[in-house]
């Protein structure tokens, strides 16, 4: 199955093919990207201290998000685990 699934495309005919479509994902990749290099040009400004806060608490929005809109579970360890790093 490996060796059918590496030389298939070389024959012509793909196996698994992407119907994502190349432009949306060359747009969140791009958007991704300009993100990143503004999230590092803001915190150039900010001592080191507050960097290292700001990126302990990037867990919260994150949990909160996948339980609103995901609906996923956490135990209550996770939490606990999150209150203490961010705290």
């Amino acid at each position: 199955l490996n060796e059918t699934a590496s030389t298939s495309p070389l024959l012509g005919f793909p196996l698994f093919r992407n119907h994502s479509g190349t432009f949306w994902i060359a747009l969140i990749s791009f958007s991704y990207l300009l993100a990143m290099t503004c999230s590092n040009q803001a915190l150039m400004y900010v001592s080191y201290t507050f960097q290292a806060l700001a990126k302990s608490c990037k867990m919260v929005p994150v949990m909160l998000a996948n339980v609103i809109v995901g609906g996923k579970r956490y135990s209550f360890k996770q939490y606990l685990c999150v209150s203490l790093i961010t705290a």
